[in-house]
């Protein structure tokens, strides 16, 4: 019978050999599940800011000034900071971007203490309006228009030339009770035509 070597004899301290390895397991594990549970709900927060205020400033395009305004303070409201950096503005496009440092519980253990989590929204504004009920029944003259301006309507009502703006005739209802009313029809480019 082979003698086994004097440094491998006893058992003495296996235990605890098996039991620190098995708590380095579970408290990487614990990190990986409760700090990224917390991450996940970070990120989600941040994320819902950020909607929030790019949704707000796309409201009020394309007054660029006005938009990056409101999307600051909506931002704000929510708990997120942002600035002037973190909003790209357009006419027609505003892009908010933000960042937020979330300390870490677990993870510590392993070194980490904190992470940063960002999230990024972009609202376009849409084109033209092709359908829908409730229109009051006055077109303006393309020239006189800027999208997101009010338009000073000149008086008479003409084809251009006089006024800078005409009616619309509608496929039903008066034009008189369509002013004051609006028209309930269902609108759409083929059943209008300008007079």
């Amino acid at each position: 019978m082979k003698k086994k070597s004097s440094l491998f004899k006893t058992e003495d301290g296996a235990a605890l050999a098996v039991v620190s390895l098995s708590m380095a397991v579970l408290l990487s594990i614990s990190a990986i599940v409760i700090d990224g549970g917390a991450l996940y709900l970070e990120k989600s927060r941040v994320q819902k800011a950020v909607d929030a205020a790019t949704l707000a400033g796309a409201q009020v395009l394309p007054a660029t000034e006005r938009a990056r305004e409101i999307a600051i303070d909506i931002a704000s409201e929510n708990g997120i900071t942002i600035d002037n950096e973190n909003i790209l503005i357009t006419d027609t496009s505003i892009e908010v971007s933000a960042q937020a440092e979330k300390e870490l519980t677990f993870a510590r253990i392993m070194g980490f203490s904190s992470t940063n989590v960002s999230a990024r929204a972009r609202a376009e504004k849409g084109g033209t309006v092709v359908g829908g009920s409730g229109f009051l029944p006055l077109v303006v003259v393309e020239d006189a228009f800027k999208q997101g301006q009010l338009v000073e309507l000149t008086s008479p009502p003409g084809n251009g030339a006089t006024g800078n703006y005409g009616y619309i005739r509608f496929d039903e209802g008066t034009l008189a009770y369509n002013i004051t009313h609006g028209y309930k029809g269902h609108l759409e480019k083929r059943n209008a035509n300008i007079y």
